[in-house]
């Protein structure tokens, strides 16, 4: 058994307080997330690919300081892979020029690595000359 047998002296009496705690960061964040993510992709170019987000929240004061009131910073960082239509048809329009017109093209996009992205192309080659020994012979 403990006991105190001086008489206490300073200190402070017991009293009931707030604080600031995860369950209320997330409580005033999570309904603004979808919006703030879909504000945050729009500003990215069409068309998107893998598109990924992540959300850093700071508070002032911290987690789990005493307070009434907080200021919440939400920051949403959004990546995608993109790329520009003109860039896909000039790279069509350049192999159609040494190897023939294509047609009925269609692409898939097969692969994404680093900055690299990976494109299936499907077309219908139209050769622009053939010699009597049934070689491709390209225009120049």
């Amino acid at each position: 058994m403990i006991a105190q047998n001086a008489s206490f002296h300073g200190g402070r009496d017991a009293y009931t307080y707030t604080y600031l705690s995860d369950q209320d960061v997330q409580n005033a964040t999570k309904p603004l997330l979808p919006t703030l993510q879909a504000q945050t992709l729009s500003l990215l170019p069409i068309p998107q690919i893998n598109p990924t987000c992540s959300t850093v929240t700071t508070s002032s004061p911290r987690v789990g300081k005493e307070t009434l009131n907080a200021v919440l910073r939400i920051t949403e960082t959004c990546k995608a892979f993109s790329y520009h239509m003109l860039s896909v048809k000039d790279a069509i329009r350049t192999y159609g020029r040494r190897f023939g017109t294509l047609t009925h093209v269609q692409f898939t996009i097969v692969g994404i690595k680093g900055v690299l992205m990976t494109i299936y192309v499907t077309a219908t080659l139209n050769p622009p000359a053939m010699r009597d020994t049934g070689k491709f012979v390209p225009e120049t």
